[in-house]
């Protein structure tokens, strides 16, 4: 389930589809949301890094929903897991700090999923 689903993201999201890459950010929030603490066995720390790498791997040319969808996983971690929710303030402070600059601030200034982004972004503080 979870464990092959965070696998995946993290061997193949520099390079996959957008749309299989947002359906399986999708199923992973949706598992953090509604499954117990517990289940994660100490894992979800290691989602959140890997959701808040997501969008530099796919850089330069992440998508405006890859990253939102990256950051709303991200948020919910740090929501459901202390550890992940220290580490916004601590190690990945300056990662989180620069992809909320990136959703607000394009090139054409910030599109409805850049918003999303940055709402979620600012979640994580």
């Amino acid at each position: 389930g979870a464990a092959l689903l965070s696998t995946l993201l993290v061997a193949h999201g520099a390079v996959a589809d957008d749309a299989l890459l947002l359906h399986i950010l999708w199923v992973l929030h949706s598992l953090v949301l509604s499954t117990p603490l517990a289940r994660w066995v100490g894992t979800m720390d290691e989602l959140f890094l890997a959701a808040l790498a997501l969008p530099r791997a796919r850089s330069p040319c992440c998508s405006p929903a890859v990253l939102a969808s990256a950051l709303t996983l991200a948020a919910a971690c740090a929501a459901k897991c202390g550890r992940s929710k220290e580490q916004c303030g601590g190690n990945a402070q300056p990662l989180v700090q620069a992809l909320i600059l990136e959703a607000l601030g394009g090139e054409d200034g910030p599109k409805a999923a850049d918003v999303v982004a940055a709402a979620a972004g600012c979640r994580l503080g």
